[in-house]
C-alpha cells in the first residue's frame, strides 16, 4: 500500500467511530504529474435535495466527505492555478465507503472541466461482503403483500425459514451465509431495532425505504455485537423536487370449462 493510500486508510478509520447508515466518499486530488494537490477546496453535492458537504485537501491532496445520504452525487473540485473540475454521477449507497480520485488540469479557475463518473464507485476503503438493494429495485419488484423482508431473500446467502414476510417471526427466520437464525442485527437510519433472540422491528411502507443493504460478512467492527449479519435500511427522507406513487393490485382469475 503506498503512503498516500495509508494516510487516506488512517483519516477514515479515525471517522468511523459510530454506527452509521450514512455514506463517505474520500480520494486524492492530483495535477497532471501526478503530484498531490494540497488544500483544495472540495464539495459533494446531491442531485435530489440540493444538500452540499465541503472539505480540503491535506498535504497529501487526500479529501473526505462524510455524512452523505445515499443518493447521486457530483463531485466539485477547486484548486488555485487549475481548471475547476466536476465529476458528476456518483452513486453512493447506504453505508458505502467510496473512493473517487479526481485529476486536475493546469489552467485558469475559471474554466471548467465536467466528467462522468461511474455509476457506482469502487469501495476501495472496505472489504465488506454485501448486497444493496436500491429504490428502484424496490418499486419494481413484484412483492405480494407488499411486505419490506420479502426482499430480503434477493441478496446471495440469505435464506428465509418462515412463508410470511410481513410477520416478524420471518425476520427471526432469516439466515446468512449459514449462520445461526435469529443471530443477525437489524439497522433503520443507523439506528438499532434489533429485538431479544433477532427480530426485527417492522419499518413501515415499501414506499418509505429508500434502499438496504445487507452484510453478510467482514463489515466494519462499528456494526458488532452480533454473529450474523446486519441489515441496514435507509429510510426516504424529503427532495427538492415534488413525487408520490400509486399501485394497484389486481387478482387475475382463469374459468375453465
Amino acid at each position: 500500500m503506498s503512503p498516500r493510500l495509508a494516510a487516506a486508510a488512517l483519516v477514515l478509520s479515525s471517522w468511523c467511530a459510530a454506527q452509521s447508515n450514512l455514506a463517505t466518499l474520500t480520494g486524492i486530488i492530483s495535477d497532471p504529474s501526478g503530484a498531490a494537490v494540497g488544500n483544495a477546496q472540495v464539495a459533494a453535492t446531491s442531485a435530489a435535495t440540493g444538500l452540499t458537504v465541503r472539505a480540503t485537501t491535506n498535504a497529501e491532496g487526500i479529501y473526505l466527505v462524510a455524512n452523505l445520504p445515499p443518493a447521486t452525487y457530483s463531485l466539485d473540485v477547486q484548486a488555485p492555478g487549475f481548471k475547476r473540475k466536476t465529476v458528476r454521477n456518483i452513486r453512493l449507497e447506504a453505508a458505502m465507503r467510496a473512493r473517487q480520485d479526481v485529476q486536475v488540469e493546469v489552467g485558469d479557475v475559471q474554466q471548467s472541466v465536467e466528467v462522468q463518473a461511474a455509476v457506482t464507485p469502487m469501495q476501495y476503503e472496505s472489504a465488506e461482503q454485501s448486497e444493496t438493494i436500491t429504490s428502484k429495485d424496490i418499486i419494481n419488484m413484484p412483492l405480494n403483500g407488499r411486505a419490506p423482508y420479502s426482499l430480503l431473500v434477493l441478496s446471495p446467502g440469505v435464506s428465509a425459514a418462515g412463508d410470511d414476510p410481513s410477520s416478524l417471526d420471518y425476520a427471526d427466520g432469516l439466515s446468512l451465509n449459514g449462520s445461526r437464525k435469529g443471530s443477525n442485527a437489524y439497522v433503520v437510519d443507523g439506528a438499532s431495532t434489533t429485538h431479544i433472540g433477532g427480530i426485527g422491528e417492522r419499518i413501515g411502507s415499501i414506499e418509505s425505504i429508500q434502499e438496504f443493504k445487507v452484510l453478510a460478512n467482514a463489515y466494519s467492527a462499528e456494526y458488532g455485537r452480533t454473529s450474523g449479519g446486519v441489515i441496514s435500511f435507509q429510510m426516504k427522507s424529503g427532495t427538492k423536487d415534488f413525487h408520490g406513487s400509486a399501485y394497484e393490485f389486481r387478482l387475475l382469475s382463469k374459468i375453465c370449462g
